[in-house]
């Protein structure tokens, strides 16, 4: 395109230099004739080289074209669709953009557990089985002790046993066998329930290990909602690590559904925080419409005073203006 509109700019500044040229012999004094038409002679040069120029540039991306292969990743690149944010906001495979994320992550942020907890989450959305369990194991291995890699032990437990209920009994899997191998030393052949109970017997009085505890409990068994929301939402004093952050979470949780229908206790658990977080915006009540009236009353007071004071600085600085003028005629 660059090529073309060059080209196109060199065709009309040679027919210019000619008819300007026909113009000047016939109307222009010789002298002056001369100096222009050494001017044409810089320009037809000027022009000649930018034609040049965006030939060679042609040929070579042309020769560049050629030596990429078709398939190749800079190729796909230049036929990408161009960054519209609409399209970006509501792509067709989130968890496939999602993971163009988290590789640069794994490499440049492998100390970090944030990164293998993310990499579960994906993976696990996927149903990728062994990418699962290398996520398990870089987090293990960095803090066993982490909170929300408890919440991935007990649902890749309860995936496994999925995975055996589909296998035919006969059948030996090697991805489970290997699963099961490497998996060992972190389960000790505890099950999914017996992680959770005593997850939340070690941390008894902890909110976010309450939170995720509670989460898992609900998820193993529906049937316990109420004993799951109990856990999650107690702010009792003995209760550690109480915090707007964490509150937040749970609270939208509740609202999510994580724990199932629970409008009631979710309302009422915003109102308990808002007892503790009074000017936290998630938790504060609907405006009471008479409160809003006042507001807007002290709005248009306010707007008034502001008025009223614009207007006596614009009276001050016309009098001082008159002022000056006055005393300069004086004198």
């Amino acid at each position: 395109m660059r090529t073309e509109r060059a080209l196109y700019r060199c065709e009309i500044l040679k027919l210019h230099v000619r008819i300007r040229s026909t113009e000047v012999k016939e109307n222009v004094p010789p002298a002056q004739l001369k100096k222009l038409l050494n001017k044409q002679r810089k320009a037809r040069r000027k022009a000649e080289l930018e034609k040049a120029q965006a030939v060679a540039a042609q040929e070579k991306r042309e020769h560049k074209n050629k030596q990429v292969p078709a398939n190749s990743e800079e190729n796909e690149f230049q036929s990408q669709d161009e960054l519209i944010p609409e399209k970006l906001e509501r792509v067709d495979n989130p968890l496939d953009q999602a993971i163009k994320f988290l590789k640069p992550l794994q490499q440049l942020a492998s100390e970090r557990i944030e990164t293998h907890l993310m990499a579960f989450e994906i993976y696990y959305r996927k149903d990728k089985p062994l990418l699962m369990l290398q996520s398990i194991k870089r987090a293990f291995r960095l803090d066993n002790t982490n909170l929300e890699l408890h919440s991935c032990l007990v649902r890749f437990e309860l995936k496994l046993v999925t995975l055996k209920k589909q296998a035919e009994p006969t059948a030996e899997i090697p991805v489970l066998t290997v699963i099961e191998q490497e998996m060992k030393p972190i389960l000790r052949g505890r099950s999914a329930a017996q992680m959770n109970k005593e997850f939340l017997a070690e941390n008894s009085n902890s909110l976010p290990a309450l939170f995720e505890g509670a989460r898992m409990t609900y998820l193993l068994d529906p049937s316990k909602q109420d004993e799951a929301i109990k856990l999650t939402t107690s702010l009792e004093p003995n209760i550690s690590r109480i915090s707007l952050q964490t509150c937040s979470k749970i609270y939208n949780a509740l609202r999510n559904s994580e724990f199932g229908m629970a409008d009631k206790q979710t309302e009422e658990y915003k109102e308990r925080c808002h007892s503790i977080f009074p000017y936290a915006t998630i938790f504060k009540p609907p405006s009471d419409p008479s409160t809003v009236n006042d507001n807007c009353l002290k709005q248009s007071d306010s707007k008034f005073v502001l008025e009223r004071q614009e207007n006596y600085q614009e009276n001050c600085k016309e009098s001082f203006k008159e002022s000056r003028q006055e005393i300069s005629v004086s004198n």
